[in-house]
């Protein structure tokens, strides 16, 4: 007789109908534990269903809470629910950041906290400045009292691991079944414009606005170039007032938060994808494994970034996909100049991906680390 299947609950506030990069790191983990024969109820908000999880799904909100009064409401839905299958779970799976109370998760259900840091509350911009102090303690308090702490850059590890946990897993991010293509994406030689996409939310640590002006660079110097940009966020309407600020109302295009059918099809049609990312404090604290840089490549996309991206073992294969400059629009300009110049790279990149930067990759390094019962089915890695 087969021993049964660990149970692990993943706790989020998050709207798992939502495509950004929180959303998919929780589901792709979960959906990940799932494929390992390990039984995942997911804790989340729900406007939307999700047929392709695995797992069992339980929605404590009909949609993600926004105000203090609604997170307050739905903690004390996420405790109850803990309370009420006290002993029934063999780990806690929950982000860092969403919420400050995995202790407690840990004490109500009576099983060990896997806790998945992807940033510093604290730095986030999420709260006033007057609570920073006491953010950053509870933060370290969470970090402590968890069993173990899965992280996705080496400054985090080093980060968490000063603050007193000594079980740290790196854990580099991952693309879902539903961004990868089942083949590889051919484009036909460039037309037109040469088309650049960015995809993200419009936080200040993109760099969105050293894109914009990179742009104006490029075209001042005669180069034929466009811009689209995907997402939505705090900066938005600041960007939208330099770019009719600097004119370029032909050559930026900021369309706004979009479905995934959206983004999926300006990935298939641009011919370079941009990760400017600026090294200010919180980028620098923080470090990076983008979720998006791995997304373009699934779309056999070249990409310009900057040195805050280090994956070596994925420039030592995709190099020729991959343009690291430095963090200046200078810099950023004449790489797209280059690059429009160069014939666009054999599709490769997708298949690489699809082997080594998966959720289900992902999620097998941390079920080891959680020592969760071993698959009984193969899953990439």
């Amino acid at each position: 007789m087969s021993p049964s299947p660990q149970r692990v609950c993943s706790v989020t506030h998050l709207d798992v109908s939502a495509v950004n990069g929180p959303t998919k790191h929780m589901l792709g983990i979960a959906t990940g534990f799932s494929r390992l024969d390990v039984d995942v109820e997911l804790l989340a908000s729900a406007s939307g269903r999700r047929p392709d999880f695995g797992g069992t799904l339980t929605a404590l909100a009909d949609a993600q809470p926004r105000t203090p009064a609604d997170h307050l409401r739905y903690q004390l839905r996420v405790l109850t629910h803990l309370w009420r299958r006290r002993g029934q779970y063999d780990w806690i799976y929950v982000r860092a950041g969403s919420f400050m109370l995995s202790p407690l998760y840990a004490w109500l259900a009576r099983a060990p906290v896997a806790t998945e840091i992807n940033g510093l509350p604290y730095l986030e911009g999420r709260f006033p400045k007057a609570l920073e102090q006491l953010i950053r303690r509870l933060f370290a308090w969470q970090v402590r009292r968890a069993a173990l702490c899965a992280v996705v850059s080496a400054e985090l590890r080093q980060l968490v691991t000063a603050l007193g946990q000594p079980r740290v897993l790196q854990v580099i991010n991952g693309v879902g079944d539903d961004d990868l293509p089942p083949t590889p994406t051919r484009r036909p030689a460039p037309s037109g414009p040469h088309r650049l996409v960015f995809i993200g939310a419009l936080h200040a640590w993109q760099g969105v606005d050293l894109a914009i002006e990179a742009v104006h660079l490029a075209t001042q110097r005669g180069a034929a170039v466009h811009l689209k940009v995907l997402g939505d966020g705090p900066e938005r309407a600041a960007l939208q007032a330099r770019v009719e600020d600097l004119g370029l109302g032909e050559h930026v295009e900021l369309c706004g938060h979009v479905g995934r059918a959206e983004v999926h099809a300006a990935l298939r049609d641009a011919h370079v994808a941009l990760a400017p990312f600026v090294p200010n404090e919180r980028n620098l604290m923080v470090g990076f494994s983008p979720l998006k840089i791995y997304e373009y490549l699934a779309f056999d996309l070249p990409v310009i970034t900057t040195p805050l991206f280090k994956d070596p073992e994925l420039m030592d294969v995709l190099g020729d996909f991959v343009t690291i400059v430095p963090a200046t629009s200078e810099a950023l300009a004449q790489a797209i100049e280059e690059r429009a110049a160069r014939p666009l790279p054999a599709p490769l990149a997708r298949d690489w991906i699809a082997t080594h930067r998966t959720w289900d990759r992902a999620a097998l390094h941390t079920a080891a680390a959680m020592q969760l019962t071993p698959p009984t089915r193969e899953v990439s890695a």
